[in-house]
């Protein structure tokens, strides 16, 4: 948030939610102070999840005050108005350093429409993917990709707006946009017989205690690096029907609200199953 209007400075303030040890998150907040027609604050609050498999989710929280129309005279003018159609601009956006934007096809990417695509970096080899909650995005210049919220409107609706948008970090290989964007696909997941969609942080979340043995299992891809929220005790016991290898999950326990958080380091396909017993 930018203003160039009187009034304070604005603050914001980072907080560690979660350090891992497989999934962390931290929430940034944020307050801007300024003068338009009395004294006026905006302020938001942007949520970071991320995962070790190099996706990103974060989830934008903006309550914009309530401003009445902003004429040129007498008080607009406190407000910068210089026209007798001010107007207002609310968006959010991802912006990298200067690549090759592509769409998922490889294509170079379009300014406007649908800003879901990839960030190329041809010397190093690395790469960036972006997927939004809502298509009605564009790429204003180079490596920016942005969703509006509100364009040119005079006056701000104090109801809060938010959005969820995730990137996924590709640091070298010859990985394609498509399967990039690949990763950040949310398919529903079958816990204890029940569909159950990704939540605001990117995480498979059921609320109320399970106290039966159940077992999580899907009818589509699930990309590998995707976790789950349970009201389970951590030292329940998993068994894998594609018998993996190693360290295959991490159990952490969320300091926000006490459910046990299950990372899983490889996809899950169809007919494979998790199965779970409480302790």
């Amino acid at each position: 948030m930018a203003s160039g209007l009187n009034g304070s400075m604005g603050t914001s303030q980072l907080t560690v939610v979660m350090a891992g040890p497989a999934v962390a998150r931290v929430r940034v907040d944020w307050t801007m102070p300024y003068t338009c027609q009395g004294a006026q604050v905006a302020s938001g609050t942007t949520t970071f999840t991320l995962f070790p498999t190099g996706r990103i989710v974060r989830t934008d929280a903006i309550a914009a005050p309530s401003t009445t129309h902003l004429g040129v005279t007498p008080a607009g003018a406190e407000c910068g108005c210089t026209s007798d159609t001010p107007s207002y601009d609310v968006e959010t956006f991802w912006a990298f350093r200067p690549g090759t934007d592509v769409d998922a096809s490889g294509a170079p990417a379009t300014s406007s429409g649908d800003a879901t695509g990839c960030t190329l970096y041809a010397n190093d080899g690395a790469a960036i993917a972006v997927s939004w909650g809502d298509r009605t995005t564009r790429i204003p210049t180079t490596s920016t990709y942005v969703k509006d919220f509100v364009q040119d409107v005079p006056t701000l609706d104090p109801a809060p707006v938010a959005l969820t948008s995730a990137i996924q970090l590709a640091a070298s290989g010859t990985v394609t946009c498509a399967q990039l964007l690949a990763g950040l696909v949310d398919p529903d997941l079958l816990i204890a017989g029940s569909h159950v969609q990704t939540d605001e942080t990117g995480i498979f979340r059921v609320d109320g205690a399970l106290t039966d043995a159940f077992a999580i299992t899907t009818t589509q891809h699930v990309p590998a690096g995707f976790a789950v929220s349970l009201a389970l005790d951590p030292h329940a016991v998993l068994t894998s029907s594609a018998a993996p290898t190693g360290a295959w999950y991490t159990a952490q326990i969320d300091p926000t609200d006490g459910h046990t958080i299950l990372y899983f380091r490889d996809a899950l396909e169809p007919g494979d199953s998790i199965a779970v017993e409480p302790r």
